[in-house]
Parts: C-alpha cells; sequence; structure tokens
C-alpha cells in the first residue's frame, strides 16, 4: 500500500532534477546498496526539516529514523547539501536570466548605510558612562 503524500514529498520532475545533481555531486557510488529507496530517504529529511520534527519523531511511513539521520549526517559533513543548494540554485539562476552566478552588486554591501566599529562603539559607551 502506498503512503499518503506530504506537502514535502518531491513531485517526479523535481525529484529527476534532485537525483540528477546529487550523482554529479557525490564522487562515489560505490559500496553497498541503500537498504532503502533514496527517494523516501530524502522525502523524510524534508519533512523533518520543514516541521522541526524530532528524528525519532518522523512519522512511521518514512524508512527508519535512525538509518534517515544516518544519511543525512553522512551528507551534511560531507557537504553534499551545501553543493546540491549551489547547484540547484545555479541551474535556477541559468534559466531565470542566463547568468551562473549572482550580480557582483548583490554582494556588497549599502554604503548608505554605515556598520558601527568596534572604536564607534567604545566612544558610545564612554559618552554614557561620563554622563
Amino acid at each position: 500500500m502506498a503512503r499518503p503524500a506530504y506537502d514535502t514529498d518531491l513531485t517526479d520532475a523535481e525529484w529527476d532534477l534532485f537525483e540528477k545533481t546529487l550523482l554529479s555531486i557525490r564522487k562515489s557510488t560505490q559500496g553497498r546498496k541503500p537498504v532503502t529507496p533514496l527517494r523516501e530517504t530524502v522525502n523524510a529529511i524534508l519533512y523533518r526539516l520543514r516541521t522541526g520534527c524530532q528524528w525519532r519523531s518522523l512519522p512511521h511511513d518514512f524508512p527508519r529514523w535512525d538509518r534517515v539521520y544516518r544519511i543525512y549526517r553522512r551528507w551534511m559533513v560531507a557537504g553534499h547539501w551545501e553543493r546540491l543548494h549551489d547547484a540547484l540554485c545555479r541551474d535556477v539562476r541559468k534559466k531565470t536570466d542566463g547568468r551562473k552566478s549572482p550580480a557582483l552588486l548583490s554582494s556588497i554591501r549599502n554604503p548608505s548605510r554605515p556598520t558601527l566599529g568596534p572604536k564607534a562603539r567604545a566612544t558610545m559607551r564612554e559618552r554614557k558612562s561620563k554622563v
């Protein structure tokens, strides 16, 4: 019997893109075959991240929580999530405006709003203490 779909589940098109990107990021596909289907594991991770529930509180129709957590943690340590995010953002950016990276101006801080450095903060403390 198929499990009910959650709002956080990936659609078929999203899964195809996710799987293709993940396979290009992971250096090695060697090793044992996963015990649980990868798509269900990713859906469980997305459910947990969206709802904020504890790992042990994942619904029973997902794979076992310890297996899901182990894969999540392994990918986190290896940097797969960050590389996956960057690759997907790059693909979306190329499809929308044709650029691989964001504009330079978006990464420069706004000069009209100067920040207070440590000297300015110390000066303000001195003024308050003298009064």
